[in-house]
């Protein structure tokens, strides 16, 4: 369940920002209104990662210490050219 809200909670971000590159957009999009909206289904995403994560047995230190982990790597790989 917390997978398909997560997709769905995507999907929904979408929607408030400007992502189309065969869209032309208005040089005020997203608009203020758009951008709240937009951060309000960030944190709904945020909701469901850790819903995820919690049924993974990840306590906050761990989902941090992974997260950091996970970003050193992704960082190694770009230096290789990966």
């Amino acid at each position: 369940q917390n997978l398909l809200a997560l997709q769905a909670e995507c999907a929904e971000l979408l929607e408030w920002l400007p992502w189309k590159d065969w869209k032309e957009y208005s040089p005020n999009d997203p608009n203020e209104s758009a951008v709240l909206e937009a951060q309000m289904e960030l944190i709904d995403i945020q909701h469901f990662v850790v819903n995820i994560g919690i049924h993974l047995g990840m306590t906050p230190e761990l989902f941090f210490e992974t997260f950091m982990r996970k970003q050193e790597e992704n960082r190694d790989r770009q230096n290789r050219g990966y």
